[in-house]
């Protein structure tokens, strides 16, 4: 997800939201065997983009009280893992060790912590 904001009031104009959804995937590539997953079932395509779409805009309703980030951190696949990132052209390795309030990655290297958004 990608918050697009006011520069002037850093209020939030809208949100691009990318997702992919393995239904019934059952072959990924070695590369993705140990990561990827699917639902492993045949689902209607349409009722799950329905269902999808109304928890989208039930959380968007809500989005200025930040109830979402509790649940978005259970979730989490990255939290107090390591992870690596590109800065500078550099590839380098932190610790992923929360999500705060405006969704920013916060991470933790050897001698500092930093914010991602």
């Amino acid at each position: 997800c990608e918050a697009v904001t006011d520069e002037t009031s850093s209020k939030i104009k809208g949100i691009i939201i990318g997702i992919g959804v393995n239904i019934s995937t059952t072959d990924f590539p070695d590369e993705l065997i140990n990561i990827a997953s699917s639902l492993g079932q045949a689902i209607d395509k349409n009722h799950l983009c329905a269902l999808i779409t109304n928890n989208i805009i039930s959380m968007y309703e809500n989005i200025e009280s930040r109830a979402f980030i509790d649940e978005y951190k259970k979730r989490s696949l990255v939290l107090g893992k390591k992870i690596n990132y590109t800065e500078d052209g550099i590839t380098k390795e932190a610790v992923a060790i929360d999500i705060d309030q405006n969704g920013g990655l916060v991470i933790e290297t050897e001698n500092k912590i930093k914010t991602f958004s």
